[in-house]
C-alpha cells in the first residue's frame, strides 16, 4: 500500500511539474496581478487558504521569476516545456488506460493494486527520466550567473521549508509521528 501511495504521489507531482510549472517558469508575473504582492486569491495570495494551495508549479515560477530571464529564454523554456508536456501527457494516458483495463470497477483490492504499480512502474520510470531531462534542458537555457543565483533561491526556499515544517511539527507531534 505504501509503495502504491508513493508511486501515486510522484506520478502526480511529476506530471504536475510537468505541464504546471515550466509555463509558469517562463513567464514573468503580469503587473498587478498579485502574482507577487500576495493579493490574487487569499490574504497570503493563494485559492483563499491563505496561500497554501497555489498550485505546483508557483514555487519554481517565483523563483525563475527573480531570474529575469529574455525574451528568448523565455521562448526556449516554452518550446521545451511543450515538447515534454507532450510526452507527460501520454505517459500519464498510458497509466490510466493500465488502471481502467485492471481495475474497472475502481473499487479497492490489493492484489489489484499491485498489478497496476507492477505494470506502470516502467512508466513511472519513464516519466522520471523525461522530468530529469526537461529540467537539464531548462537549466541549459540560463546563463551561468542564473544558475548561480537559481542554486541559491532554491537553497533559501528549502531552508523556508524546513524551518515550516519543524514549526508544524512542533505544534502537532502526534501528527509528526505519523507522516514520516
Amino acid at each position: 500500500m505504501k509503495r502504491f501511495t508513493t508511486l501515486k504521489m510522484a506520478a502526480a507531482l511529476v506530471f504536475a511539474f510537468a505541464m504546471f510549472g515550466t509555463v509558469a517558469m517562463a513567464q514573468a508575473p503580469v503587473e498587478g496581478s498579485g502574482a507577487q504582492t500576495g493579493t490574487s486569491g487569499g490574504p497570503s495570495g493563494g485559492w483563499g487558504h491563505g496561500g497554501h494551495h497555489r498550485g505546483f508549479g508557483d514555487m519554481d515560477s517565483r523563483l525563475y521569476s527573480k531570474l529575469n530571464l529574455t525574451a528568448e529564454q523565455k521562448a526556449a523554456m516554452k518550446t521545451i516545456h511543450e515538447k515534454y508536456g507532450a510526452m507527460f501527457k501520454e505517459t500519464m494516458t498510458q497509466m490510466k488506460a493500465i488502471r481502467t483495463q485492471l481495475n474497472p470497477s475502481g473499487a479497492f483490492d490489493q492484489e489489484t493494486e499491485t498489478k497496476i504499480n507492477e505494470q506502470s512502474a516502467p512508466l513511472m520510470a519513464q516519466m522520471k527520466a523525461n522530468h530529469i531531462a526537461m529540467q537539464t534542458e531548462l537549466t541549459n537555457v540560463l546563463t551561468a550567473d542564473q544558475k548561480t543565483q537559481l542554486a541559491a533561491l532554491k537553497a533559501q526556499m528549502h531552508a523556508e521549508m524546513q524551518e515550516r515544517r519543524a514549526a508544524w511539527q512542533a505544534a502537532h507531534p502526534q501528527g509528526a509521528t505519523q507522516q514520516q
